[in-house]
């Protein structure tokens, strides 16, 4: 797994809604990823958070499950 999630930013942990990752890689499989029954439609992703030196950890460690909407610009409830 090569996939990787970066903090976003120095307060990326400040964010209301959780801590903020900007995700590297590519998906590979969909499945039904294109339909039309929803405005937006969220895939989810596994990628790996690096250790403290940058690196991934190799194995299963650091993989973590992210939930990625396909039309990120959505507004935020308030």
């Amino acid at each position: 797994m090569t996939t990787r999630a970066v903090p976003d930013g120095a307060d990326f942990e400040a964010d209301p809604l959780g801590p903020r990752y900007r995700l590297k890689g590519n998906k590979m499989w969909i499945s039904a990823g294109e339909h039309e029954l929803t405005e937006n439609i969220i895939h989810l992703v596994l990628a790996k958070i690096p250790g403290p030196d940058g690196k991934l950890i190799p194995g299963t460690r650091g993989i973590s499950l992210f939930i990625v909407p396909k039309n990120s610009l959505m507004k935020r409830a308030n």
